[in-house]
């Protein structure tokens, strides 16, 4: 896997994550591909998978604004931590919307 293309992918992920975007929305990811969409969950699944390093400094602020989207705080600047806590969250929303009220 090209790392760059998972590294747009997931902070294109983030970034609609930041705008109020789920695990099931796409979002586009901006570079060669001509903004290809992809998929929230399966970027955040690939970067815990193939993203073992940390995020540039100047990525760092589209990563806080969706864990302030989210009301979490950010758990290190590596990749898939980041990842991970973003799906944990998400799913854990998901499913409790699936609930619907008690």
């Amino acid at each position: 896997m090209d790392p760059d293309y998972l590294h747009r992918r997931l902070l294109a992920a983030i970034t609609g994550i930041a705008d109020g975007k789920g695990l099931e929305d796409y979002v586009p990811v901006p570079g060669p591909e001509v903004d290809r969409p992809t998929h929230v969950v399966g970027a955040l699944i690939d970067a815990i998978s193939y993203l073992p390093d940390h995020f540039h400094a100047d990525d760092l602020p589209v990563v806080d604004c969706a864990f302030e989207r989210l009301s979490l705080a950010r758990p290190s600047d590596w990749k898939a931590d980041v990842a991970a806590v973003l799906l944990r969250k998400l799913r854990t929303m998901r499913i409790a919307s699936m609930a619907g009220p008690s």
